[in-house]
């Protein structure tokens, strides 16, 4: 399969911040982070941070697979909205869940400030619309479910929508709280670097090929035949992990992107919110610090591992269809926004899952012992590995947090 195409911005506009060495010895640790992503990275920071031994290891190099082809979107929005998910689970777990990822977005920026620089940080309202006039209704019941929560929302109608936005919106739920964006690439390098400060090690071009369990823990063995022993493994390699999993656990989508280059003239755009429509595959949108717009969406089902979709090459017709349908949408949501050749910068797809109920997988699954999972599946997957990174830390510390209920396997 074909995990990312084209050319992303976070790998092109950074230089390699860091390289890390690959494993030459056999060696043992407490915890072995396996994934060396944004998830991976989170996980094995907190896992340091909280006294750990840990050691963590990545296939290819650290923030270049399905990271790197993120857009970074942190919203404390769950894709499947808080009255599926009261339905689905009860509404005291549905408003946890919903506040985990604003109390996640909060996490983050407390990280970046211990830093040096901000890692493209930012926080701004989201947006949540809709331009059908029948979407009205449940879209209310959605906003008074929330502003009932505690969330600090806005019910917004043609009218209010039109004096803060330049597109068509019938009704929508502005939230002023709980959402932001940030470079996935400068977090991860930022992430390991903080926990180099705890003990983390780190190993690149290093590939779990074999995890069995040996005694009391595991092991984990290279392509080199070095082995790495741990009491646990977390794994936190997004949806490579399906093959360990004997369950179905979440279908796979290949997602567009595109770019554009630093937008300077003004936009109506409401103190620069994310945006998402409501539509089944959905639309979303977010700036940058140097006020480029990212527009992503076209979701395409996957189907099978040889389909078309999996195997699909940039310069594919079918690529340029889903990028020129991007391009409608940037110029349906800014009307006055200036063309120009080279208005697009960047163009890209990747590979991504979403689970049933747009929640992630974390915690143990039975059929593996000494594993843990760190599954940040679905459109909030950086904010679900903040979760899961911390639920997993106390776990370890011989706790259990109850949240953990709500992303078992067996839910």
């Amino acid at each position: 399969m074909q995990l990312t195409t084209g050319q992303k911005i976070w790998t092109k506009v950074n230089p390699v911040i860091t390289t890390y060495p690959y494993l030459t010895e056999d060696i043992s640790t407490e915890f072995v982070v396996v994934g060396g992503g944004i998830t991976g990275t989170i996980t094995a920071y907190a896992l340091a941070a909280a006294g750990a031994k840990v050691v963590l290891i990545e296939k290819n190099m650290i923030g270049y697979g399905s990271t790197s082809a993120s857009t970074s979107i942190l919203q404390y929005e769950i894709d499947s909205n808080l009255k599926r998910l009261a339905a689905l689970y009860g509404s005291e777990q549905a408003i946890r869940a919903f506040s985990l990822c604003a109390d996640a977005v909060e996490a983050i920026e407390n990280w970046v400030q211990k830093l040096d620089h901000d890692c493209g940080f930012g926080k701004v309202p989201c947006l949540y619309y809709s331009s059908r006039k029948n979407d009205k209704k449940w879209l209310h019941e959605e906003f008074q479910l929330r502003q009932k929560a505690g969330f600090n929302v806005s019910f917004l109608d043609k009218q209010s929508a039109h004096d803060k936005f330049s597109f068509p919106i019938q009704a929508a739920i502005l939230s002023h709280a709980g959402s932001g964006y940030i470079d996935p690439y400068q977090l991860s390098h930022a992430m390991l670097q903080l926990g180099q400060k705890q003990g983390l090690t780190i190993y690149e071009h290093t590939e779990a090929t074999q995890l069995e369990s040996v005694g009391e823990g595991i092991q984990i063995t290279t392509p080199n035949q070095f082995t790495i022993r741990a009491k646990q493994a977390i794994i936190t390699t997004g949806y490579e992990a399906k093959k360990l999993i004997k369950q179905k656990i979440a279908s796979m989508t290949r997602s567009f992107v595109i770019v554009t280059k630093p937008q300077q003239n003004p936009l109506k755009w409401y103190k620069r919110s994310t945006i998402r429509d409501t539509k089944q595959a959905y639309t979303y949108i977010r700036t940058t610090p140097d006020h480029r717009i990212i527009v992503g969406g076209k979701d395409l089902d996957l189907g099978g591992q040889t389909s078309k979709v999996a195997t699909l090459t940039q310069d594919d017709p079918l690529s340029a269809k889903q990028y020129d349908a991007l391009k409608k949408e940037l110029f349906y949501h800014f009307p006055d926004l200036l063309d120009s050749d080279d208005l697009i910068q960047f163009q890209f797809s990747g590979l991504f899952a979403d689970t049933k109920d747009s929640l992630p997988y974390i915690g143990s699954y039975e059929a593996l012992p000494h594993c843990l999972f760190n599954l940040g599946l679905g459109g909030n997957g950086i904010l679900y590995a903040v979760i899961g990174a911390k639920l997993l830390a106390q776990q370890l510390q011989g706790k259990a947090p109850s949240d953990l209920q709500l992303f078992r396997f067996d839910r």
